[in-house]
């Protein structure tokens, strides 16, 4: 299972690899680890100030940007893509709201009909689907559960997403 856990990065962000893990370590002191990789271990492809790019090999292409910086430690957005093979056409964006009770991405269907549509039915024609994931806490205690929420909602659309034809 890979898991991701989005947080803001920096300008002076250091990418290290230890074991089965990829850890992108920022000079926060509010936020120390910005984005960390378990499981079978992907192939960083490049790395900017703002933003992470990794490849898990096989059946799907995983690629995370952080499109929000942090503000004083307390929020972040950030943008996944999950490029299926083998598909053609358009691009989906949708707000993703992970959830401690399952591993689930709830979508907005106000928001963003389509995307929800396409996960639901599998249908997206272009093999790209965009979505982003806001994660806040008030203080360090309340970090781990964030964690867990994303970690929830990255393997639900891993499992989902890539077993699709």
């Amino acid at each position: 299972m890979v898991a991701f856990l989005l947080y803001g990065l920096e300008s002076g962000t250091v990418i290290t690899q230890n074991g089965n893990a990829v850890a992108v370590q920022t000079r926060s002191e509010t936020n120390p680890v910005a984005f960390e990789i378990n499981g079978n271990l992907p192939q960083v492809k490049h790395f900017l100030p703002y933003g992470v790019t990794v490849q898990k090999t096989g059946e799907c292409t995983f690629t995370t940007e952080i499109t929000g910086k942090t503000d004083k430690g307390m929020s972040n957005i950030g943008t996944m893509s999950v490029d299926l093979s083998g598909l053609t056409s358009a691009t989906v964006d949708a707000m993703g709201t992970p959830t401690m009770e399952g591993a689930d991405m709830k979508c907005l269907k106000s928001d963003a009909p389509s995307f929800c549509d396409a996960m639901n039915k599998g249908d997206l024609k272009d093999g790209v689907w965009r979505f982003r994931i806001g994660v806040g806490w008030n203080d360090k205690k309340d970090a781990s559960a964030d964690q867990a929420r994303v970690n929830q909602a990255v393997s639900y659309l891993k499992d989902s997403a890539c077993k699709r034809p």
